[in-house]
């Protein structure tokens, strides 16, 4: 009996297999989506600053008068009078900043002066991060084929547990910069791990489910950050609030098994077997003796293959996620619901992929993200008799969330789906390290939307719009079985464009296979059963018939 078989003798939502997925699932997911989304407000900008006035002085004297861009008067926040008894000549704040913020006690940009000319420091820290992350998707892939998926999971996670409390008591903006780049590789390692743990305990129908799950917890993980930001308005607190909790998992390293799939690729067949055991036990099902000695092992391969479309998606994302601070309302408020409208956005994506493939629903995701994004600088903050419609600039802004959420749901549950099993975490480690390049550039359109989001918002629409047409060359995946080899792989890569065409071969072992007597199955009927190619074989090959030939005319053996 192969894997999959097995996985489904013992109930594919086994109890066992639904609570090691939420074990592994929840902590994988929001463990990550804090430090990543977490600069929004460890780096939150303050409403208000200017230099600080000297003893003696008033802040008239002191600080020049400007026009914002709504032409109203306010003091300028970089400089200050030399001399306003003398002349109106001004020079750079001299004895540091007064701020005022309705929603931060601190931040990293007030505690360590980050206005002005350094204003981008603390989005170029966020950038580090990001090349952080991009480096940890070359590493996580390799340690997690080589070592185990369980290992690097755990590592990573209570690594980026200490870390992360480490960075709540640095001192300097250069060591917090440090600190974050490691954090950032640690980061990808649960990210990477934690995906293709959670997946790989089900066969491939449930397989989509498991990664959507996986996608709808990260979320969660997004709304779930809004309050505890809220509570914790000291970057340091919520740093603290973030980073501990990872270390309460310390007994994971006994309740979590290890990839049955790796062990199996590993040739290590009785500890796969007796991790099987146990949850056919525990789901009150039995199986027999030996149960995986007929199982495939994997080819070794370097096989490695990327989607291009990644980078787009994951700066539109994230950039969006990043530029929350700069739509005019309740950072809280606004995180929020950039978390909630994730939800239905991997939803959406998730039975647009059960329906339809990957490829058209992360299209037509893309165009709405475009258009939502595209529109959005169009919008006036009032109409022409004054009424405010800023909210419609949220809900643009929202639905452009929403859409890229999907485009990038799709794109992360597609990725593992083209590799094989020796090498699924590297080449999907690869596939988020080009994905990370966007991230990396994302945190510096937070430094652009402050001054104006409009053109920030006007390039993700373009370039969503761009990678609505790039994503149509990749492969299907579609009712194919995951691959286990090389050959499997590039078999289904230079099968997409013949996604609606069934071989011949194929249908002369369907109508081996599932027919009776001299019935005919059509290439019709075969889609509608929805059967997959690598099944279909399968049964043909255990017939242990070899002198069958068929005919293409008349379709039949």
């Amino acid at each position: 009996m192969e894997l999959d078989e097995a996985l489904t003798a013992i109930g594919e939502w086994g109890r066992y297999q639904t609570i090691e997925y939420f074990l592994i699932t929840i902590p994988g997911t929001w463990f990550c989506v804090w430090p990543l989304m977490a600069m929004v407000f460890l780096g939150g900008f303050p409403d208000t600053f200017y230099c600080n006035v000297p003893e003696g002085s008033s802040l008239n004297e002191t600080i020049p008068l400007v026009e914002d861009d709504d032409g109203e008067l306010v003091y300028d926040s970089c400089t200050m009078y030399v001399n306003s008894s003398v002349d109106n000549s001004t020079t750079e704040c001299t004895d540091g900043w007064y701020y005022e913020s309705e929603y931060f006690v601190e931040t990293i940009v007030t505690e360590w002066d980050l206005v002005c000319d350094d204003a981008i420091v603390s989005q170029f820290s966020q950038s580090i991060f990001m090349a952080g992350v991009m480096i940890g998707a070359f590493l996580a892939g390799y340690l997690s084929d080589r070592f185990g998926r369980k290992k690097v999971y755990l590592i990573s996670m209570w690594s980026a547990s200490v870390i992360g409390i480490t960075v709540a008591f640095t001192q300097t903006m250069i060591g917090f910069t440090i600190l974050r780049f490691f954090q950032g590789i640690c980061v990808q390692g649960i990210m990477v791990s934690n995906f293709i743990l959670a997946t790989e305990m089900f066969p491939p129908r449930s397989r989509v489910y498991a990664g959507y799950g996986n996608t709808i917890c990260w979320a969660c993980g997004i709304v779930v950050l809004a309050p505890i930001a809220y509570i914790f308005r000291h970057w340091r607190a919520l740093q603290l609030a973030m980073s501990i909790p990872g270390l309460l998992t310390f007994y994971y390293i006994w309740v979590v098994p290890e990839s049955m799939r790796w062990l199996i690729s590993m040739e290590r067949i009785p500890k796969a077997e007796a991790i099987l055991y146990k949850a056919a036990k525990f789901n009150k099902k039995s199986l027999p003796e030996n149960v995986l000695s007929n199982s495939i092992l994997d080819e070794k391969s370097d096989y490695t293959e990327k989607a291009s479309n990644g980078f787009v998606t994951s700066m539109v994302y994230l950039g969006i996620s990043y530029n929350t601070a700069n739509v005019g309302t309740n950072v809280y408020a606004a995180f929020f619901w950039s978390g909630v409208v994730e939800i239905p956005g991997y939803l959406i994506a998730m039975f647009a992929t059960i329906k339809w493939g990957h490829r058209i629903p992360s299209c037509l995701l893309l165009i709405l993200a475009g258009l939502a994004c595209g529109m959005t600088p169009f919008i006036p903050d009032e109409t022409s008799d004054g009424t405010d419609i800023q909210w419609l600039q949220t809900v643009f802004f929202l639905l452009g969330k929403l859409a890229i959420t999907g485009a990038y749901g799709v794109i992360w549950t597609w990725a593992p789906e083209i590799f094989p099993t020796l090498v699924r975490n590297l080449g999907f480690g690869l596939t988020n390290f080009f994905a990370s390049l966007g991230g990396v550039v994302a945190p510096l359109t937070v430094y652009i939307g402050y001054n104006n989001l409009s053109i920030v918002m006007a390039s993700f629409g373009v370039l969503s719009l761009i990678a609505s047409v790039v994503v149509l060359f990749l492969p299907e995946t579609k009712d194919r079985p995951v691959p286990r080899t090389l050959d499997e792989a590039e078999q289904n890569y230079r099968k997409t464009k013949k996604t609606k065409n069934v071989d011949a071969e194929v249908l002369g072992a369907v109508n081996h296979a599932y027919t009776s007597q001299d019935e005919i199955l059509t290439k019709k009927e075969h889609e509608n059963t929805g059967i997959q190619a690598h099944d279909i074989i399968k049964s043909y090959q255990k017939s242990n018939i070899n002198n069958l030939t068929f005919d293409k005319e008349t379709q039949t053996i």
